[in-house]
C-alpha cells in the first residue's frame, strides 16, 4: 500500500520517453490530478498499450471499450 504526494509543481511525464523510443511511461504517476487508485493505473495501462499498438501499426478497441462500460 502506498499514498503518493504530488508536489505543487508535479507534472505527469510523457507517455513515451524522448531518449529511447522503445520506452513507453505508465502508472498512477502519469494521472496527476486524479485520484491515484487501481482505476487511474489501469486506465494509464490501458493509454500506454493503446500508444504501443499504433505506433506500431496496429490498433485495439479496448480501450474505448473501457471508457464505455458501466456496471
Amino acid at each position: 500500500m502506498y499514498s503518493p504526494v504530488f508536489g505543487r509543481g508535479y507534472r505527469n511525464p510523457p507517455l513515451r520517453s524522448s531518449s529511447w523510443s522503445n520506452l513507453y511511461f505508465t502508472g498512477n504517476y502519469r494521472t496527476f490530478p486524479s485520484v491515484a487508485s487501481t482505476g487511474t493505473a489501469m486506465r494509464s495501462g490501458l493509454e500506454t498499450a493503446d500508444a504501443m499498438l499504433r505506433d506500431n501499426g496496429s490498433r485495439s478497441d479496448l480501450l474505448l471499450r473501457a471508457d464505455r462500460f458501466r456496471r
